[in-house]
This record gives structure tokens, sequence and C-alpha cells, in this order.
């Protein structure tokens, strides 16, 4: 499990950066999905974290979420987990829009978001970041 959380928490960084890099670039669309990637995995590893197996499906059930919060450890319970995983479902609904637009409309992903809807989702994706790295540190993983 160690290693599986490590890959999650590398990929995280590594998408995070990616959603940086697209933004610098005005590559929103792509900077949006990068960010949501990152989420979805820093909140995977926060499920082995706290020695849960993570849901396969990329929606959480409230019911698959709610016993995390019972097993945060005290250090970490600042970081508001529970803003987190409403971060993470927030974001989850733009993530078919980030990659692919609205078809039906002829709207291509690249046009439907502005700079700070990028800047925003990678805000969050490094509040993820930051929150799961310190749960690591804590659980000593």
């Amino acid at each position: 499990m160690a290693s599986q959380v490590q890959g999650f928490i590398e990929r995280a960084g590594t998408r995070l950066q990616d959603a940086r890099n697209a933004l610098e670039l005005f590559r929103l669309d792509i900077s949006i999905s990068n960010s949501i990637e990152s989420i979805e995995l820093s909140a995977k590893a926060t499920f082995l974290l706290l020695g849960e197996n993570y849901p396969i499906s990329h929606d959480f059930k409230d019911a698959e979420v709610a016993p995390l919060f019972e097993r945060l450890p005290e250090q970490v319970k600042h970081l508001n987990f529970p803003r987190l995983f409403v971060l993470h479902e927030l974001w989850r609904r733009f993530y078919t829009l980030s990659k692919y637009g609205k078809d039906l409309w002829g709207v291509p992903a690249k046009d439907l978001f502005k700079k700070e809807e990028a800047e925003l989702a990678a805000a969050h994706a490094s509040d993820w970041s930051v929150a799961v790295n310190v749960l690591r540190s804590v659980s000593g993983s």
C-alpha cells in the first residue's frame, strides 16, 4: 500500500505542475483537467492513508467518505478534509467538460473556461496536495 500511496501522491504532484504549466500557456481546459486529476489522486491517497480502500468510481458517495473523517489524526483536522472532499465533488462535475467540451452545443473545451477558473482549480489542487502530504507525514507512510 505504501508504494501505491506514494505513486498517487507523486502523480498528483506531477498533474498539479502540469496544470500550472498549462495555465501559463493559457491552455485553460488542459490546466483544469490536470488539476482535477491531481485532486482525485490526492483524494484516493487519503483513503489509503486512512486504511480504507478507495472507490474505483470517480464520484465518491457520502457513505464512503464520511467514515474517513472519524479516522483523521488530530494533527490534520485543521486542514478541513470535509471541505476538500466537497471541492472534489465540485471539480468532478467539470472533468468531462474540461476534456471534451459540450458536443451537443458544438463548443470545444478550450472555449468554456476563463483564466480565473483554471487558477481556482489549481489552487484547490494545491490545497489537496498540502493536506495529503501533511497526512502522509503524520501517518508515517
